[in-house]
């Protein structure tokens, strides 16, 4: 072990005395633990915010991004389910700026006149409203008393208003991700005798998040997770390309991200088509009445609370995620289709629970060849590998900082700080037996025979490694052959 290197206490001290330096670079044993966990949400503000967009604020309470916000804004709504299911994790939220665009404008329409008392219930952007109607209301009667309702509920990402029997609902914020349905029937409730309802798109919404400017400005952070409000192609395709950058060895500072992609089957599997990256994952929201910005928040908040790296989300309960229709729920051939696209699928339980299936990357291709490829199937090979990277650099960057380097066999005293590429491999070994423990990698006897360390050919200062890790799986099929006898 090289003798202390003294930073604070002079080699050539003359004057008596004892002197102490307090050094903790070596408290840790495990310096794992140290390394630093966020998640961040992007979506669209509301009137009455306090902090501009492109801005990053962390939220403690979720009350919080109220304030900080907007009341019945999008990420308000999201830190919130987000803080249900992930109390204690660092959580940031900002805001992404539409510069020029209009707010979805969507019209329930109602008609005729009830004919026996009973309660009028909608689920509008997953919360549910009901009202009261009396034999005899009228549509217009039971209209004005839904619009009070949803007044009422300064949660609600909209801002209603009422002419005759025709609800308006116009989205607090601007864009075209406010275009997917926002009002649907509660099962097992029907509408009074004699009223009816239905829904329309009265204006779309236009217009697309600036996040080039949120993107400058998190350009020196690094979130593990990233809760997407938005799913539309163009800002996906700046994820997607920001993600890669984050991945990029002279950057390392990766980060994942989920979107929730709602609709049918066809448009799910549409949306993913032109996708094909490590980093990203689209969720396939399969029509359920919570919108996609909050599917997001909840799968976001789940994989951020559990602890350790490489284990699967497979049945883990989203609790505010509401279940689609039993008509709409896909069946196990239909999300074996999404899974293959590089959809991540959700799925109702026998208690008409949702819970979590299977995450995967939108990642299915070989870009070079164009052949189906599973090695960035699961979002957690990103993300382990990306764990692995921060660990080892952080392992060398703590133990060896001031070393000088020689070649192997090079004879040094003890207490002369030297690194060779033979002792880094040997330190290897050391980091992936640890690793191998966490059940995270395995097969330590193939790295070994094939880790590799050199001096290189024309930098004296540099050494080339090649360390090759096997992760371990994730147990999610078992195979039974049940051959009885009688």
């Amino acid at each position: 072990m090289p003798f202390p290197d003294f930073r604070e206490i002079p080699s050539e001290l003359l004057t008596p005395g004892a002197f102490v330096e307090v050094d903790g670079s070596g408290a840790l044993s495990d310096r794992s633990i140290g390394k630093p966990r966020k998640a961040l949400l992007i979506g669209p503000a509301a009137a009455g915010a306090t902090v501009a967009d492109n801005e990053p604020v962390r939220i403690i309470r979720a009350r919080e991004a109220v304030t900080y916000h907007g009341a019945g804004s999008i990420l308000a709504q999201m830190a919130d389910d987000y803080r249900a299911l992930d109390p204690r994790r660092d959580l940031y939220t900002i805001s992404a700026e539409v510069s020029e665009g209009t707010a979805s404008v969507h019209s329930l329409t109602l008609s005729g006149t009830a004919s026996v008392s009973g309660t009028f219930a909608r689920y509008i952007a997953g919360e549910l409203v009901t009202v009261e109607a009396a034999s005899g209301d009228t549509a217009a009667e039971v209209a004005s008393a839904l619009k009070d309702a949803i007044v009422a509920r300064s949660t609600l990402p909209v801002v209603a208003t009422v002419t005759d029997a025709v609800v308006t609902l116009t989205h607090r914020a601007a864009g075209a991700f406010g275009d997917e349905l926002l009002v649907y029937s509660v099962p097992g409730r029907p509408d009074p005798a004699g009223i009816t309802a239905a829904e329309t798109i009265a204006t779309a919404g236009v217009g697309t998040p600036d996040l080039t400017a949120v993107f400058d400005a998190l350009a020196a952070d690094q979130y593990d997770w990233i809760g997407l409000a938005y799913h539309d192609d163009a800002a996906l395709d700046l994820v997607d390309a920001e993600l890669a950058r984050r991945f990029g060895a002279m950057v390392a500072m990766d980060s994942r991200a989920f979107a929730a992609q709602p609709g049918h089957l066809v448009a799910v599997t549409t949306a993913s088509g032109d996708r094909n990256s490590p980093h990203l994952a689209l969720v396939g929201a399969q029509q359920s009445p919570t919108p996609s910005w909050r599917i997001t928040a909840q799968v976001t908040a789940a994989r951020m609370a559990q602890d350790g790296y490489g284990y699967p989300l497979g049945g883990t309960v989203l609790p505010r995620v509401l279940a689609p229709a039993s008509a709409d729920r896909l069946t196990r051939g239909e999300r074996d289709v999404l899974l293959r696209d590089g959809v991540s699928t959700l799925k109702v339980d026998a208690s008409g629970r949702v819970a979590i299936e299977r995450i995967v990357s939108t990642y299915t291709t070989d870009p070079s060849t164009g052949a189906s490829d599973i090695t960035w199937r699961d979002l957690s090979t990103s993300e382990t590998l990306g764990y692995l990277r921060w660990d080892w650099i952080d392992r060398i960057g703590h133990k060896y900082r001031g070393y000088k380097l020689g070649k192997n066999g090079v004879a040094v005293d003890p207490d002369v700080k030297a690194v060779t590429p033979k002792l880094l491999e040997a330190e290897a070994v050391i980091w992936f037996r640890e690793h191998e423990r966490r059940g995270l990698v395995q097969d330590v006897a193939g790295f070994k025979r094939d880790l590799h360390a050199q001096l290189d050919g024309t930098d004296p200062n540099r050494i080339n490694l090649l360390m090759p890790p096997d992760l371990v799986g994730k147990f999610l099929v078992l195979a039974t052959d049940l051959a009885f006898r009688l």
